[in-house]
């Protein structure tokens, strides 16, 4: 009979301390490094690799790398009516970005992002035809540029925080700068109203863009242990150390 009143006694106090157990490793673990490529761009113009370290559930900070190449498929942007002033997908070079995020959600999937970008680019010998009617102006042009850029982001993870693979969606808009130095080498405008002219040239603009993205990647976590936690106490509330990846 006391073996049994002992063993009564004794199995709610493990399924407590297991409840307990789970719930501390819930609030120990936490987001620390998100690797990502972007789906959306990397078939248009831009082989891209994102970097996301979390400093808590609620804020990140990211860095872009990304390599542009030339698509033959899209350099021909069909909202402008002037390709040489909008170009379509013409252009090589290198871009970086940078991001913070904000978790404004309870589950810590819903986040607003403050992003600016810089890009490098150019193209060589590039033939661009412009129609107007039954006329056109075939021009070919050599150019070197960089663009400047900030945007106002909203995003999404598709998947569980907790997951190790993430999808993400996002959209927002932005502004963007690009400061243009060109040679229009040859311009062929027998009967088009305004033909490009020979020459070298400088060209500034600013103008408005929006952005949609789709990114999927691998999330790594951080634990933190009981002895992790009082020397955090210790050392005012940073990590200091007794950290392990998850």
């Amino acid at each position: 009979m006391k073996q049994l009143f002992i063993v009564i006694i004794f199995i709610p106090y493990l399924l407590f301390s297991q409840t307990n157990r789970k719930d501390n490793l819930s609030e120990n673990r936490h987001r620390f490094l998100s690797i990502n490529i972007n789906i959306i761009q990397l078939p248009i113009n831009e082989i891209n690799f994102y970097l996301d370290f979390f400093i808590s559930k609620k804020h990140s900070f990211g860095i872009n790398f990304s390599s542009i190449y030339a698509n033959k498929a899209f350099e021909v942007f069909f909202l402008s009516q002037d390709q040489g002033d909008y170009p379509g997908t013409v252009w090589n070079g290198l871009g970086t970005r940078i991001n913070y995020k904000y978790y404004y959600s309870r589950t810590e999937s819903n986040f607003f992002s403050l992003q600016v970008l810089y890009k490098n680019i150019y193209y060589r010998n590039q033939k661009f035809i412009n129609l107007w009617g039954d006329n056109d102006n075939t021009f070919v042009r050599s150019e070197d540029a960089f663009l400047l850029g900030i945007d106002l982001l909203h995003g999404t993870h598709l998947k569980k925080i907790t997951s190790n693979f993430n999808f993400e969606i996002f959209y927002g808009l932005g502004i963007r700068y690009r400061e243009r130095n060109y040679t229009t080498i040859s311009s062929n405008a027998a009967y088009f109203p305004y033909p490009k002219p020979v020459g070298t040239f400088t060209l500034r603009q600013t103008y408005p863009t929006i952005i949609f993205g789709l990114k999927i990647g691998v999330t790594t976590f951080i634990t933190k242990d009981k002895k992790t936690s009082a020397s955090m106490a210790a050392c005012g509330g940073r990590f200091c150390i007794g950290h392990r990846l998850g």
